[in-house]
């Protein structure tokens, strides 16, 4: 996955002028994602404005992804919880076990912690993967998708667990729709692109890739996204990164700390890789736990 997205924005080097990421998402397209939910749901599922790519249009245009209706009689309910992948991925990757060493399945760890799989849902934004896309085109059908989730299960709030790229997408939907800072209990946000990213830098609004107008350090686009705050009023909110500046590739050096959110637990897991620290058994037990029991790990001053 990090590789498709290097090859994207090194290829956009050599192509001039600002149209190059408009070439690239009109012609190229993500490819269509499955869709694994009850039949109940599926007229909740917002349709993907990538859907109808020229290259490849899909036979659905709505978002893929995972949930389901399982639980076991005389279950203890939980908040459920909505996962959101970040650029180039889907909600396979809630389930990548043995992929990597130091990688888990984390919907089976959600499921062993006692979770019902009815409580447990992923969005695939990004069509089946491998694509490289960005915050504005998919902000408003990441929200309608957990807005959907938490009226087909009739609950007030949902926990939402965000990784990279994902990250910014909940952040962008909720400027948008501030009720979702009303419907989100707790707000896990892993490797978010907060002040910037590494692999954006010195690019902002140069119209290479519309991601890296939006999350260059220093892009308006972030400054007014964290224009609101960094933490509006609602969810609790955990972040997790590396901080090292040398681990997680998509922050070195001076963008080491950019994942942190003002006025969130900001938590620190030194030499985690940008991947490792969504899908590692280390990472998943700390925001398990502060989902289920609200127990935050060590915060950064």
């Amino acid at each position: 996955m990090k590789r498709i997205v290097a090859v994207i924005a090194i290829l956009a080097l050599f192509v001039p002028g600002p149209a190059r990421a408009d070439h690239w998402e009109k012609y190229i397209g993500p490819e269509e994602p499955t869709r694994e939910f009850p039949e109940a749901f599926m007229d909740l599922l917002p349709k993907d404005r990538q859907a109808n790519a020229m290259a490849n249009a899909w036979a659905d245009p709505r978002v893929g992804g995972w949930g389901s209706d399982e639980c076991e009689t005389g279950h203890t309910p939980r908040t459920p919880v909505v996962f959101v992948h970040g650029n180039g991925g889907s909600a396979g990757h809630w389930s990548l076990a043995g992929a990597e060493p130091l990688w888990t399945d984390v919907r089976a760890e959600f499921i062993a912690a006692g979770y019902c799989p009815r409580e447990l849902w992923a969005v695939s934004y990004d069509g089946a993967g491998s694509y490289s896309t960005y915050n504005d085109v998919n902000a408003l059908e990441v929200f309608r998708f957990i807005e959907g989730v938490r009226r087909y299960l009739r609950v007030p709030k949902v926990d939402v667990v965000a990784h990279s790229l994902g990250v910014t997408v909940v952040r962008k939907a909720a400027f948008y729709r501030p009720s979702l800072y009303k419907h989100m209990r707790r707000f896990v946000a892993i490797a978010g692109a907060t002040q910037g990213t590494t692999t954006c830098r010195g690019t902002a609004e140069h119209g290479i890739l519309h991601v890296c107008d939006e999350v260059a350090p220093g892009a308006r686009w972030l400054d007014e996204l964290n224009s609101i705050g960094e933490t509006p009023p609602g969810p609790e909110y955990l972040t997790i990164y590396d901080g090292t500046g040398v681990a997680d590739d998509f922050y070195l050096g001076p963008d080491a700390r950019s994942p942190r959110l003002e006025g969130a637990c900001n938590h620190e897991m030194p030499y985690l890789d940008h991947f490792s620290l969504g899908w590692s058994q280390a990472a998943v037990d700390v925001y398990s736990e502060f989902l289920i029991s609200g127990a935050l790990p060590s915060c950064d001053p």
